[in-house]
Formats: structure tokens, C-alpha cells, sequence
């Protein structure tokens, strides 16, 4: 058992598997391996058994559109859950299509400081 079980009993108590739950029949969200849309309870099953996996040296699981981590702010530890339909990360898109001043394009990449500022591109050939 999850040594936060009374964080995990609240999480149940108050997300909304009714919108997640809509959302999955809406885009026909299937689990493998009985390829249909899962029940509300499985939905709910599946959410607790990703909560109840934290604790020692594991901080996160997500599978499903589930997504349930150890949160750490300002000394506070904490459990969230999140339903994800869709991710973005700039980890993924490194180059940029540059159009340079003679007209031609490039490849490039931007370098984003500490302060938020890009770097002039670097040609990537």
C-alpha cells in the first residue's frame, strides 16, 4: 500500500472521471488489449493503480492519458493527477526553418538563455 493513502482517497474523492470518462467515448480513447473504451470504473481503477505505484524511489507513473506525480513546492510534497489529450514539449522541435535576408531558407536552431532570450540561430549545416 501507498504510504499516501489519504492524499490518494482525496484525488479519487474530487477529480472529475465523469469529464475524463466523456472525453475518452468522445475520441473513441481505446485501452489495449480489449481495444474499446473503458468503463468509468476502469477509468477510475486504472487512475488509482498509477497514484497507489508512488512512493520510494518511484515519483511518477502515466499510461492511459494518466499522468500522477510527487510534486515538490517550496518543502511541500504532494500527489497530482492529470488527464493528458495532448503534449507539447520544445524538447521535441530543435530546428527552425530560417528565411534569411538573400531570400534562401535554413535550418536552425535557437538557444534559449536563463533569461528567456534566444540566441541568434546557428546554421545547422
Amino acid at each position: 500500500m501507498s504510504d499516501w493513502h489519504d492524499e490518494i482517497e482525496y484525488i479519487m474523492e474530487h477529480f472529475d472521471f465523469e469529464r475524463v470518462h466523456a472525453v475518452m467515448k468522445l475520441l473513441n480513447w481505446t485501452y489495449s488489449p480489449s481495444n474499446k473504451v473503458p468503463t468509468l470504473e476502469e477509468v477510475k481503477t486504472a487512475a488509482r493503480k498509477h497514484l497507489e505505484a508512488i512512493g520510494g524511489d518511484t515519483i511518477g507513473e502515466r499510461s492511459g492519458g494518466f499522468n500522477a506525480r510527487l510534486e515538490r513546492d517550496e518543502g511541500f510534497e504532494f500527489l497530482r493527477l492529470s488527464f493528458e489529450v495532448e503534449q507539447c514539449d520544445s524538447l521535441y522541435r530543435p530546428f527552425k526553418i530560417l528565411l534569411l535576408a538573400d531570400g534562401h531558407c535554413r535550418l536552425g536552431r535557437f538557444k534559449r538563455e536563463r533569461n528567456g532570450e534566444s540566441r541568434a540561430p546557428s546554421p545547422a549545416w
